[in-house]
Order: C-alpha cells, then sequence, then structure tokens
C-alpha cells in the first residue's frame, strides 16, 4: 500500500542516493479508495501490479533518464509476497527483486487475513495465486529474506518457495535473519538493509557492491 506518511514515504531515501530512480505505486485492490478499486483484489490476489507497469511506461515516456530495461522492485510482508509475483508474472520487466518475509502461499498463511481477500474454502484460485506453485516464470535475480522467528508470516512460506525455486533449476539468494521477528531491527537490520542495497547496485547498476556504509 502507498505509503500515507512522509516517514514512510522516505524509507527508500538511501536508495535515491544511491541513484535508483523510486517511485511507490498503490496496488489494484488495496483500500482507502473505491469500492470498485478494491473488489478487484477478491479471488485475485496474485493480479494487482498491472498499474506499475503503466505508471513506469508513462513516466518513462516523459522523462527520458528513466531506464525501463533496468527495473527492480522491493516489498515486506504483503509487499514481499507482490515482489516475487511481479518477476513471475512479469519477467520481461522486472529484472531484480528483493522480497523479505513474504507470505508466499495464502494456503500457509494466517487463517483471517487471506480469507478476507481470498474467501473460503481453499480452491483453485489459491493455487492461481501462489508464488510457490508458479515458479517456472523466473527469469531476473531474487532475493529471498525471512526472520528465523517471523511470528507473523511463518518462515516455512519462503522455505516452501525456496525448495520449489531449486526443483525447478532456478538460480536465487535466500538471507535468513536468525532470531528476528516480522519486523527486523538492531544489527540485523542494517545487515539486511546493506544486502539490499548492494543486491540492486551489483545487479542493476553493474556496480562493484560496498559495505562500508555509516548507520550513525
Amino acid at each position: 500500500m502507498y505509503p500515507k506518511s512522509f516517514g514512510r514515504a522516505f524509507q527508500n531515501q538511501a536508495l535515491a542516493e544511491l541513484g535508483f530512480i523510486v517511485v511507490a505505486i498503490d496496488g489494484l485492490g488495496t483500500a482507502g479508495r473505491s469500492k470498485a478499486f478494491r473488489n478487484h483484489s477478491y479471488k485475485n490476489m496474485g493480479n494487482n501490479l498491472e498499474d506499475h507497469l503503466k505508471t513506469i511506461r508513462h513516466l518513462a515516456q516523459q522523462y527520458a533518464w528513466i531506464d525501463t530495461d533496468r527495473v527492480g522492485i522491493l516489498g515486506h510482508s504483503a509487499g514481499g509476497y507482490d515482489t516475487r509475483r511481479a518477476l513471475l508474472a512479469f519477467p520481461e520487466f522486472y529484472k531484480v527483486g528483493v522480497a523479505s518475509s513474504g507470505d508466499h502461499d495464502f494456503r500457509m498463511e494466517k487463517a483471517w487475513w487471506p480469507e478476507m481477500y481470498m474467501d473460503w474454502p481453499v480452491d483453485e484460485s489459491y493455487k492461481a495465486a501462489s508464488n510457490v506453485t508458479n515458479v517456472k516464470n523466473l527469469q531476473g535475480k531474487l532475493l529471498l529474506v525471512h526472520g528465523g522467528m517471523d511470528e507473523n508470516v511463518n518462515p516455512s512460506a519462503t522455505f516452501k518457495l525456496a525448495e520449489a525455486l531449486i526443483n525447478a533449476g532456478k538460480d536465487f539468494d535466500l538471507l535468513i535473519l536468525p532470531g528476528q521477528p516480522h519486523g527486523y531491527s538492531g544489527k540485523a537490520l542494517n545487515f539486511f538493509l546493506k544486502k539490499r542495497w548492494n543486491y540492486f547496485i551489483e545487479h542493476l547498476l553493474d556496480k562493484e557492491p560496498r559495505w562500508d556504509y555509516n548507520f550513525n
């Protein structure tokens, strides 16, 4: 969901200072708009990213310095699901993704959250929306991240996705942050941020990553 405050909007300021163009776009189906806008998500959670592509391509038509051949995406929790979904649904567009603490399969999630959108009982729509059962399209670089003690989205979702990617012969990277809950903190958070920045620096900018970032 698009940030509703400057504080949240500036969370990715560091990426902008590293040389990236950063945009945040509401996905189809999020709350806070019309009922019709939100209804798009009903039993259709895997299909809410078209506006992102349209917006980026529209901006690229206006500003020549936007390079649509090198587009990355990041997200946490439901955004982690969307990040992986973006690389799956639009493999020719998204080249790099960092998906942290993603709920990659709603059949493995806590009951109340997916059932608001996917309804009950569990049917083929759950399978269609799953990142675990849809891994064959992966082409770009993908970093999966999860806290080892996540109390919100069970790490098994990321492990199951990793297993599916391995079985499909897909290349990806995996980072587990031991002892971390759903939201990372302290040294583990700094470690994660550095890994995420460096992943984009290496695979989008084709530059040598660095490690001596100053968080003070």
